[in-house]
């Protein structure tokens, strides 16, 4: 049975430390490429940025924590469970609360970039969330703030503190984030590979990301993974910390077999960029030949993990339905090429100088000390909340 666990933390490894070089294949954990350094001082939060598509009731918490901090609350509604008037209703009004739906083509003033044309990453996708994302830079970009914390509608911060301490972070680091405790945020595979007895870890992510946007020119783009490459330079891995820690509400990751199929094509790019990573390998390195090689052992992965789950107790309830997910994250990747990959990384970095000049040309539109509502108008937007 799946059951909502707790992560041990990976040993701290000192801020200098310089990562391991592994061998090619599924890296269980990379943790070891954020630094921890203690936290020596605290900053002041300019806001909190909520991508969204639960009721207004889940959005209690980032309420509660933008009140504490004394932080604007920018709430990126969409779907069918939530509205921004729902919100505005549900929060009475708070002046700190801006709310605004979120449809896709709806005029949104963000640049045309080549990634997000991309057939092959985008083949079983369907959400916002990328979206959502780069609307929170942009308006960082148009408003002038320095510290903005990316926060998922299902996370809980137990701790005040670790939002300050997040914050001081980064006076020397690009983005801070916060160990996701709970029930473990990874792919449906890497589930499926843990639930086999396998020591897999999970990353940090924009499920509880303090950002300076001036540091981190990077956006998020429209593939699964996409925090992970928000957070990498063209080069490898930005300057990242991780401090204190939230809780990950519980979910069913083999609920829906589709997404484990969704979810493949981000996954293999994610977990290959990573694996150069950890092995303190640039980006450049991430030609066919890797990929071709990544693929394979890929391939093995999800073959190993489908075995195992074959071998499980026929009347182990998660049995079936893992084996399911797996199949078709193994045929989406039969439709994944090393040509894909390569070509995907091409992309993103010629992309990755579009969005920087799209900020630059925010950062000079003259709304610094505007408020979100003027701000997210001038993206194009119609934003609920209060009129600054």
């Amino acid at each position: 049975m799946i059951q909502s666990t707790r992560e041990a933390a990976a040993p701290a490894p000192s801020s200098d430390a310089v990562p391991t070089v592994a061998p090619i294949g599924h890296h269980e954990s990379h943790r070891d490429l954020l630094r921890r350094p203690a936290p020596l001082a605290v900053g002041r939060l300019d806001a909190i940025v909520v991508p969204t598509v639960r009721p207004a009731g889940s959005l209690r918490e980032a309420h509660r924590l933008a009140t504490a901090m004394e932080c604007d609350l920018v709430l990126l509604c969409s779907g069918r469970s939530t509205s921004a008037a729902d919100v505005i209703e549900a929060v009475a009004g708070d002046p700190r609360v801006t709310a605004v739906d979120i449809q896709p083509g709806d005029g949104i003033d963000l640049p045309d970039l080549a990634t997000s044309k991309n057939v092959a990453a985008r083949q079983g996708r369907a959400g916002d969330t990328s979206l959502k994302g780069n609307i929170g830079l942009s308006l960082a970009a148009l408003l002038g703030w320095h510290r903005m914390l990316f926060l998922d509608d299902d996370i809980i911060v137990p701790e005040l503190k670790h939002l300050p301490a997040a914050a001081g972070l980064l006076a020397e680091h690009d983005a801070v984030g916060l160990s996701v405790l709970g029930f473990p945020d990874n792919s449906v595979v890497c589930h499926a590979h843990r639930g086999r007895g396998a020591d897999q870890r999970t990353f940090i992510g924009s499920g509880a990301l303090m950002v300076d946007p001036r540091r981190t020119p990077g956006f998020f783009p429209d593939v699964y993974n996409a925090d992970w490459l928000f957070l990498a330079d063209s080069v490898r891995l930005r300057r990242v910390a991780v401090t204190g820690h939230v809780l990950h509400g519980d979910f069913d990751p083999f609920a829906h077999p589709s997404r484990a199929y969704s979810e493949e094509f981000g996954d293999v790019l994610a977990e290959g960029i990573y694996t150069l990573f950890d092995q303190d390998r640039a980006w450049e390195h991430a030609d066919r030949e890797f990929w071709t090689a990544f693929l394979d052992d890929r391939r093995r992965l999800i073959d190993d993990v489908r075995s195992a789950w074959a071998a499980a107790p026929v009347d182990d309830p998660d049995r079936d339905r893992v084996l399911a997910a797996l199949a078709e994250a193994g045929r989406r990747l039969t439709t994944v090429t090393a040509l894909m990959l390569a070509d995907y990384v091409s992309e993103w970095r010629d992309d990755v100088m579009t969005w920087s000049s799209h900020l630059d040309v925010l950062r000079n539109g003259g709304l610094e000390g505007s408020g979100p509502v003027q701000a997210l108008r001038r993206l194009g937007l119609q934003p609920l909340g209060a009129q600054r």
